[in-house]
């Protein structure tokens, strides 16, 4: 009797440990998520300094352009003003297209967290139901699951990564197509 006490004590402590287990993995990549979302807001606080800075700098220098314009001066003027206008303006789109880009894969990257702990809390309820229907099916539940958890989530980042607008620009596919097709345009 002591025996089968025993090896019902040594169960009951691996099917803990197996709960133990899920659930602190569920809680990581709850974290996880959480963290990421975070993250995400605060590139969205960003994005709308950013494009309110470049709004303002537009309408500031707008009024100045347009008066030049009115006006008899030469056109080296409104060039160079033009000029100042755009870098003016570049630093703060810049960083709006930084703040979409990393919003995105913080969003990406949050989903992909809260998936694999929503699997992890699930996997033990499934596997005790596949272990009551068929063996084969528990393998093929934990192969499943495992894949799923095993996943590396910088898969869902681009290959390339782009660090101007411009540059993404230049390499977009549209762009691309645009240069074969009409070959005067380079």
């Amino acid at each position: 009797l002591k025996h089968q006490e025993t090896l019902a004590l040594v169960d009951k402590c691996n099917e803990n440990y197996r709960i133990t287990t899920s659930a602190g993995l569920a809680g990581a990549f709850e974290t996880r998520s959480r963290s990421l979302n975070r993250t995400a807001w605060v590139w969205v606080g960003i994005l709308a300094v950013a494009l309110g800075v470049a709004i303002a700098i537009g309408a500031y220098r707008l009024e100045d352009m347009s008066v030049l314009m009115q006006s008899d001066g030469p056109i080296s003027h409104i060039f160079l003003n033009f000029i100042i206008t755009s870098l003016g303006i570049a630093g703060p789109v810049w960083l709006a297209w930084l703040a979409t880009k990393n919003i995105s894969q913080s969003f990406k990257l949050a989903e992909d967290y809260a998936f694999k702990a929503s699997i992890s809390k699930a996997y033990e309820g499934y596997r005790k139901e596949a272990v009551n229907l068929d063996m084969e099916f528990a393998k093929q539940l934990f192969g499943s699951a495992l894949s799923r958890l095993d996943e590396v989530p910088s898969r869902l980042l681009a290959d390339k990564e782009h660090n101007s607008p411009i540059e993404a620009m230049l390499d977009s596919p549209a762009l691309k197509s645009l240069f074969e097709n009409v070959p005067e345009l380079r």
